[in-house]
This record gives C-alpha cells, structure tokens and sequence, in this order.
C-alpha cells in the first residue's frame, strides 16, 4: 500500500496574505496570460491560492474513485481539486486531495487516508467553539499536551478491549465511533486527536503479547519442573486462504491446587510441509517462546491420534483425546467409517448425483432395499469428515475383545457384521437417521425455521458430520418440532413432500446417543479435571443389549485401552478410589501404578535430603558403631523402625501406608466432597498436609485433560478473527490476540 505524504497545508500562507496578495497576484496573472493551466507546476501552496482567488477557473470536485461499499470517511470533508479547460470542462489536478471548507491542501495519490482523516480544519473549529487564534498558545500546547497523554492511557486499554472482544483493528479509525466521541459533551473533541491509529494499536497488541510470553514462561516453566503441565497441540487452517496455523494450549495446576487453561498460541505454521519432523519442528519453536523446549520431557501432551502428530510426539508422554475415539467409535458404529462397503456406497452416491434428474426427488415413495434418494441424502461419507483411525480390527483383534468383555454366554460379534447383512430393526435405525438428514435439508431449502421460532419451538439443527455428538441435537429438535412441522406442510399444502419420520424409531435412537453425549460433554470441560472421569465413563458405555449399543460396546473394548494415567486419576478420585468395578486384576494394577509413582517422589526427595545432610557433615569422618545383634538370625529379621530399614524399603512401605489411609478414609467429614462439585483437586487441598505425596501427585495427574477440546476452542476463536472482511489480517497478529485474549484475565487475577 503507498503511505501518503503527510504534507502539512502552507499555515503561513494566511498570516503572510496581506504583505504578499500583489506579488502573488502578478505572479498568476503572468503565468496564466503566458502559459496554459496544464503546464503549471502545482503543490498544495498555489492550489489552495487559486482556489480561494480563482474559483471560476478552479473548482472542487468529487472522488468517484470511492471504494462504495466501505469509503473512508474524510471524503465527506475532502474533494479533488480541478481546473476548467477551454471547453469549460473540469480537469482534475493529480495527486491532490483539498479540504473543503478552508481549502488546505495535501498531497495524495492513492492508498492510505490516515493524513486526511487526521486534518484538522480551522472553519470547522471556529464554528463550533473559540477561534483557535484567540486562544493562547500556552494553552493550545497544554490541550495538546493532555490529548497526547490521553492517547497513551487509551492505547493499552483499546488494544486489550479489541483483544478480549475480538473487534476488528480498524474500529479505531471507523465513521461511527469517531462521531459518537465528536458528539460528547466536552470542548470540540476530535476523535483522532484521542484515539490510536491501526499500526499503533497493532504494535500494541504485539507488545503486550510478548509482555505476556516472558511473564507467563515463569509460571509454565515452574509447573513444567514440578511435571503439573500438560500441553494439547493441533493444526488448523482457516476457511478463506487456507493458511495454516499450529495451535497450543497449557493446562497447569498452580499451588494452591486450581487448575488454568490457557491459549499459548495459534500462530502461523511455516514449514514446507506437515509431516512428523516438522511438525515437531514448529511444537519446539513455539515452546522455545515460553523457554520450555528444553522441558519437553516433563510435559504431557494431550492429542488426538493423527499419524503425523503421533510421530511427532512418540519420544515424548502422550495421553490420547478420549472424546475424539468416542466419535469415531460411534462414526464406525453407525456404519460411517471404517467398513468394507465404504468405496462402494460413495461410488453409488457419484454415479447418483451425475444421473439424477432435474424434478424434485420424492421423499417419501422410497425401498428401504433399494433406497436411492437415501443413498444420495445420506452423507455420513462427506468429504468434510475427519479422517479414521489407523486401526484394523481383524477378527482375531476383535475376538480379543470379545473375550474380555465378562458376559455369559459370550457374545456375538457385532463389528464385522456388513451393513447390508444387519436386521430388520437395525436397517431400520439407518434409514430413519438418513431421514431425520432429508428432513433437516428440506427445512432449511423451504426455509420453515423462522416460521418455527414464531411459534415457539425449536429450529431443527443441522447435524455435523465431523462430529457425532451434534446427530443428537438433531435427533431432539425434530422430536420437539416434528409436530409443528406436520401442521405447516398441512397449512401449505405440501404435506406429500415432507419427508416421513417414525418418531418412535427417533426416540430409540436418541436414547441410543444420550449415554455418549453426556459422557463426551463432561469430558470437553477445561477448567476443572476430567482425567479421573475417563475409567468411569469407559464402564458407564460399556453397559449395553441391543445391537447398536452392543456394536458400540465392542468397538469402544476393541478401539480403546485405558491409559495408566487414567488408571491413577480414577484412583486419586475420592469418588471412585475402591474401583469397585474393576477386575481384582485391574484394581491392583491400578493401586501399584499409585505406590510407584509415590516410591519416585520420596525416592527425589530423599536425594535432597541425603545432599543437604552430606554437606552439613562433610567434617565428621567418623563413622557411626555398628550394631549388635542378640543372633546371627536376628540381622535377618524384618526391621520395626522405618527410620533404619533401607531406603527402598522405606520408602514402598511409606507409599503403602499413604495409600491405605487414602483408601480408608472417612469421606463424610471431608469439605469439598459433593454431587455438585466434581473437583478432586479441591479434595487433595485439604488433605495436602495429611497425605503430601499423593496430594502432589493428584496436582500433576489432574493437570492432564481427558480431551484436546480447549485447542480446538482456540481454533474457533481464530475463525471469528479471520472473518471474510478480515481476510488479509497479518497471521502474527492472529496469534499475539489469541495469547492476550486468554492469558490477559489471569496474569491480572493471579499475578
């Protein structure tokens, strides 16, 4: 874009008028008796001169090169100046634009406006308030001085208010706002002589981004050295350019035991490609901004099972997102992915959407054997759905989890039944959920949602493919709304056209989906724990008889094990800590995951113990007596005091007792145990001076999240910025209003 030349007008030029009105008026009169206008050199001076002295020969006239959708708002003070040649037609002057009312002057050819929106026009001010020339000049250099000084206060507060509320920059400089603050009560103010501009306020953003980064890498690096930070990183693109961006987002658990999310980046990713290296290339330069590259490996990452991010990361701890298999379990449950007939049903729907005629498709006269206008309405094969998981579950993978699933007689096995080999009432629950699509179209072509708003009822909700949960949003609006739907066709008279929808085979798949979407919610929460709620969950689907659910129960023991961090959590949870569920197997595994990872606490403890004692008696060389023992049998009996047994033992006996007072602990006089509040956290503040190893352990367990949902929350956030009116919007400043957005209301909080 070219800057305009903030050429100030010729200010002397009135103070100086009377001295030079006959040497100037030669001079013009002389040029013009000698030469023609077109060969005048002209420059703001002379122009304003002859339009105030010549204005039958030099006129304004309008910029018609206007942008019309958006035009800036000086062209309503400024016009272009012109001269009239020989046949009385304006020619415009180039490279000028003049005020007008006091017919200043500057210099413009084409790009930015900011020196015309700034011009300050004397006319004006003398119109509304005193002359400028009556006022002292001590006191124009204290308003000056008190607007300027106003500016810096306003400068911060503006960049952080278009941060947090995700305003466009060039709000500063819009119409509206500068003549709402024209428009205040006060002495003439004009809002340019108040408010930032654009690259102002942008540099503004950056600096207090990166004010952040350095006071905030104090804390993360901290947590991350007391292993109570967990990392969830993913890719983006935006919709409108398709630039891609990586996305970081830090969950820690401070001190006193609260847990915070914050959004560290979303900032552009510049590598040539995305393949495992890079990608880990660009995590590592993102940390390095915080000064945590170098504490990777006390860091847990939290990410979905995409192969490139699981190459990335695979020398590092990794916990997968939990909900994300959810929705693919229940993608492959309902015969969206994953199945041999996938190619097949695609190609069908290719070869219907190149043959179907131009009429209106019949939505009710349909085969459930032979159901074209089905296959071609059914979507669950979008191209905009997220890619499957890498895993093959061959019978004998599948027969595996078939065994482990304890049920007499043993079941069936529901994965690897074909889509057309299912029963009756299963193709059934099919077709009415490719229904309940057709229905959600039709609504939105014939545009009946407003009319059901005016009546009260829910608007039927468009179901997502790339994510399952959304097919029950759908499922409960038609339920709501089915009704009403009926009784508008009928009004219209297009009842025939309306797709048909049992409503009972909907209830029965609504109950179907209720189970995961409760599961799925809670575990998408980002400011409380939801590690802990995973081994819950995993038993609470597991529980199911008809064939879907049955279907999805295999898939969900064949497509997913439980994390030893799960395992911890949901022992560290007073709620679930006797796992009276498990197996005598998995609930022993899971309390020895617990002693060992309190055996490695004391076991660094005791390092630092034993390293201050050795220095404090680095002087006494003598050692101590050696103790005598009633029989050579006796040195062989198991010791009594903890203080003299060795440090191993010591320390797996302490883990054990710490674990047995956790297990018996009487919860009822406990403060922070309830049904509305589900924090463990809360619980190990209070018992931190009770059991202090296992309260420093639930602190770096429940600092890990069950999901990857916060960083995708980030990525939405960056939709809103990246708008289809701020598409040229710098990537750098995307990432740095991510950063203070989040991380602004925490360092004022906590900091």
């Amino acid at each position: 874009m070219i800057e305009l030349h903030d050429l100030s007008p010729d200010e002397s030029l009135d103070s100086t008028a009377s001295s030079n009105t006959d040497r100037s008026s030669s001079i013009i009169s002389s040029s013009l008796g000698q030469c023609s206008s077109t060969n005048i050199k002209y420059n703001p001076s002379n122009i304003k001169m002859f339009l105030k002295e010549q204005p039958e020969k030099y006129v304004l006239v309008d910029n018609h090169k206007v942008n019309c959708s958006k035009p800036s708002p000086c062209w309503t003070r400024f016009a272009l100046p012109a001269v009239k040649d020989g046949n009385n037609h304006n020619v415009v002057i180039k490279n000028f634009a003049t005020c007008r009312s006091c017919y200043s002057t500057y210099a413009f050819t084409c790009g930015s406006t900011k020196s015309l929106n700034s011009h300050k026009c004397a006319k004006e001010s003398s119109s509304i308030s005193t002359s400028p020339s009556t006022k002292s000049p001590s006191l124009n250099l204290k308003i000056n001085r008190s607007f300027s000084e106003k500016k810096k206060t306003l400068t911060p507060l503006i960049a952080q208010w278009v941060s947090q509320s995700m305003r466009p920059i060039s709000i500063v400089e819009d119409e509206g706002l500068l003549n709402i603050i024209k428009q205040c009560p006060f002495n003439n103010i004009n809002g340019n002589d108040i408010l930032p501009s654009r690259p102002t306020i942008t540099r503004e953003i950056n600096r207090q981004a990166n004010d952040i980064r350095e006071r905030l890498g104090v804390i993360l690096r901290k947590a991350a050295k007391q292993e109570c930070l967990a990392i969830s990183p993913d890719l983006w693109s935006d919709k409108f350019k398709q630039n891609s961006y990586l996305g970081l987002t830090a969950h820690f658990v401070d001190d006193q035991h609260i847990l915070h999310s914050i959004d560290l980046c979303c900032e552009p990713y510049n590598e040539l490609d995305k393949t495992a290296g890079n990608v880990l290339k660009s995590i590592t330069a993102a940390l390095s901004r915080f000064g945590l590259d170098q504490l990777m490996n006390e860091i847990t990452f939290v990410c979905d099972r995409g192969s490139n991010l699981l190459k990335a990361l695979e020398d590092y701890q990794v916990v997968h997102c939990f909900p994300h298999r959810l929705n693919n379990i229940l993608k492959r449950t309902f015969y969206s992915a994953g199945t041999k007939e996938k190619k097949q049903r695609k190609q069908k729907k290719e070869s219907l959407k190149k043959n179907r005629n131009d009429d209106q498709p019949n939505w009710n006269n349909s085969n459930d054997d032979n159901n074209d206008s089905l296959m071609y309405y059914d979507d669950r094969d979008s191209s905009e759905s997220e890619s499957d998981d890498d895993i093959v579950l061959d019978e004998k993978f599948v027969e595996l989890a078939l065994r482990s699933l304890s049920s007499s007689p043993p079941e069936r096995d529901h994965v690897n039944v074909l889509e057309k080999n299912l029963p009756p009432y299963a193709a059934q629950i099919l077709a009415t959920i490719v229904r309940c699509k057709q229905l959600c179209c039709y609504v939105k072509r014939v545009n009946w949602n407003p009319m059901l708003e005016a009546l009260k009822r829910p608007t039927i909700k468009q179901e997502i493919i790339v994510r399952w949960l959304t097919m029950s949003q759908l499922l409960e609006s038609i339920l709501s709304s089915y009704s009403a739907l009926t009784s508008i066709a009928s009004e219209k008279g297009t009842l025939h056209t309306l797709p048909t929808i049992d409503v009972s085979t909907v209830v029965t798949i609504n109950g179907l989906f209720l189970p995961w979407k409760e599961v799925i919610e809670r575990l998408q929460a980002t400011n409380t724990p939801s590690l802990h709620l995973v081994v819950t969950s995993y038993w609470y689907l597991l529980e199911s008889v008809v064939f879907f659910k049955r279907r999805a129960r295999q898939l969900l023991k064949a497509m997913f094990s439980l994390h030893d961090l799960h395992w911890i959590a949901a022992v560290l949870n007073p709620h679930t800590r006797m796992l009276k569920h498990a197996t005598d197997v998995e609930r022993a595994h899971a309390y020895c995951l617990v002693r060992a990872r309190l055996v490695k606490f004391m076991e660094v403890a005791q390092i630092d113990n034993n390293e201050e004692v050795l220095s404090s008696t680095a002087n006494s060389l003598t050692p101590p007596p050696r103790k005598k023992f009633k029989s050579y049998t006796t040195q062989f009996h198991d010791d009594t005091d903890l203080g003299e047994t060795s440090s191993n033992m010591t320390n797996a006996k302490r883990a054990r007792h710490e674990l047995e007072i956790h297990l018996q602990l009487n919860l009822t006089n406990c403060k922070y145990l309830n049904d509305d509040i589900d924090n463990p956290l809360l619980f190990w503040k209070e018992q931190e001076h009770v059991l202090p190893n296992m309260s420093r352990l639930a602190k770096q367990v429940f600092s890990i999240p069950a999901s990857s949902a916060a960083v995708e929350r980030a990525f939405s956030s960056a939709g809103v910025i990246i708008s289809q009116r701020r598409t040229n919007i710098n990537p750098s400043t995307v990432n740095d209003i991510i950063l203070v957005r989040s991380a602004a209301d925490y360092l004022k909080t906590h900091i």
